[in-house]
């Protein structure tokens, strides 16, 4: 059975999350790893042009 929570108790609940959360995305840490993340989509999108797969291809497949 899950918990009922009022629109302010959710809101109570969730503004310190989303604030440390928003924090967080403006850390040079946060920004770094992004950068990698996306460098590591870029190689493996590559790679299945490469292995011989449509741009199209790739690019879905890069989404999973």
């Amino acid at each position: 059975m899950t918990a009922k929570f009022t629109p302010e108790q959710a809101a109570e609940t969730l503004a310190p999350l989303l604030k440390k959360w928003m924090e967080e995305l403006s850390t040079p840490m946060y920004i770094d790893r992004m950068h990698v993340m996306a460098m590591d989509r870029m190689v493996k999108y590559r790679a299945h042009i490469k292995a011989g797969f449509t741009e199209a291809q790739a690019l879905e497949l890069c989404k999973s």
